[in-house]
This record gives structure tokens, sequence and C-alpha cells, in this order.
């Protein structure tokens, strides 16, 4: 990593913005804002409100190269299952995610200090937030719509995206919910609700803020299975063998 990738003589460096240049789709359009809102999705604004807040621009002005991303394929756009109008954006490759992420905030850094410093106190806490967990919870949702049975999720599976719970009146990010129905989101039944945690330990404490946040969508949740994806879980039977909830460890997620 330190030498191969950090390194400021590493061609990665220019990788995202030689594939924004090349690129026919944006040719006319300005590359200072398309890296501006690819920045301000890697780094947590991941609905329009949040990213025309960091970038300094009106909603109505960013739709316009927002939907060019989109088109382009560097932006994916989340419809959200259960809320109506309620897109979640992500970038589309995990190398764009590292470059927004780690490389492009960082550079300075990483042309004046010890790399494997900077790396081992800064930047790996980054990567794991910003760069590991997204596309785990990506590899989660994936796993959900191609290779989870309805049969294990107790219902059909028609829409699969992240969306949010409110609890006690705080918004709280959910990365995976599951809903069948194809009338408007807000009737849609809720097969499933899951959490996706890359580097940490899956233990009670999920299990339970996922109760809660099943709890929060009310009836048309009430038979929703709770879905953990991880690699290490320290679970009591009282939480491993309930009927509703599901692990999927890494050897689940990679079809092992």
């Amino acid at each position: 990593m330190v030498e191969r990738v950090l390194s400021p003589a590493s061609p990665l460096h220019h990788e995202a913005t030689t594939l924004l240049a090349e690129d026919p789709t944006l040719a006319a359009s300005s590359d200072l804002l398309h890296h501006a809102v690819l920045g301000a999705i890697a780094n947590g604004a991941v609905t329009a409100g949040t990213i025309s807040t960091q970038v300094g621009r009106p909603v109505s002005n960013l739709s316009p190269t927002i939907n060019r991303l989109v088109d382009a394929g560097f932006v994916v756009r989340h419809e959200d299952p259960v809320r109506k109008q309620r897109p979640l954006y992500a970038l589309a490759d995990p190398y764009l995610q590292f470059h927004y992420a780690v490389l492009e905030p960082h550079r300075t850094v990483l042309r004046s200090r010890d790399l494997h410093d900077v790396w081992a106190n800064r930047l790996r806490t980054i990567f794991d937030a910003r760069v590991r967990g997204p596309v785990f919870e990506q590899m989660a949702r994936t796993w959900v719509e191609r290779f989870a049975a309805a049969e294990e999720l107790g219902g059909v599976i028609d829409h699969v995206g992240p969306s949010f719970a409110t609890i006690d009146g705080v918004e709280h990010e959910l990365d995976v919910v599951v809903a069948a129905g194809d009338g408007a989101p807000a009737e849609r039944t809720i097969v499933a609700i899951g959490e996706a945690k890359a580097g940490e330990t899956i233990t009670a404490r999920h299990v339970a803020r996922l109760e809660r946040a099943r709890a929060s969508f009310g009836p048309r949740a009430s038979a929703a299975k709770l879905l953990l994806f991880g690699a290490d879980f320290d679970l009591g039977p009282t939480e491993r063998d309930r009927p509703d909830v599901v692990l999927v460890d890494l050897s689940r997620l990679h079809g092992t």
C-alpha cells in the first residue's frame, strides 16, 4: 500500500483525473464541479441536499452534473426502497472511492511526511471508514439481490437499497432495506433490514439497533428479518438462534 499506491510517484494518483478527462459524456462540462461532487460523495455526502451543502451549490444547479456523472457510470443512484424521492448516491467504483476519500484530500501530506507513519496513524482509519465500509455495504446489497433466498428472508425480494430509519427523532442510515410490492414506496412491505460492518465485531448491540429501526417503520415491517453482515460475530444463542435474525459471514457473502 505505502510503496505502490500512496507514493506520489504512483500513476494511481492521476488515474481519476484521466478517467474523467477521457469520458466523452463529461467533455463539455466543468471538471472542477465533477471532482467536487465525486469528492463530496466519497466523504459521506450521500443525498442531494448534503452534496449541495458540501459543494456550495443549490441542489437545482447540481442536478445536471449529478445526472451526467450517473449517465457516465461514475456515480450510482440508489432509489430508496421505502421512501419516495429520497435517492442516495454512491461512487460506482471502489478505486474512485479510494481516490477521493484518501488520495486527493491528503495529497500534501503524502508528499511531505513519512508514508508508513501517515498510513498507520492517519489514513488507515479513513480507509476503513470511507472505502472499506461503503464497498462492503454494496457487497451486502448485491448478495441480497443476486443470492439471498426469498424463503430465508420470508418474502419476495422486489426492491433492495439503502434507506433511513427515524429513531427518537434522529435519522439513522440503514445499509440494506428489502421491500416487496410494486406500489408507492411508502406502501411497500418491508421484508428485511440489515447492517454491514466490515471492521466491527457483530454483537447483541447491533441486533438491538436493528430492532429499534424495525419498530420505527410500524406494522409494515413487523415481520422483517434482521440481516447482519460481517467478518466476526460475538453473539450468544439468544441472538444467534432467533428465527428473525440472518447472519451472513464472509464465506456466505463470497459463496464459498
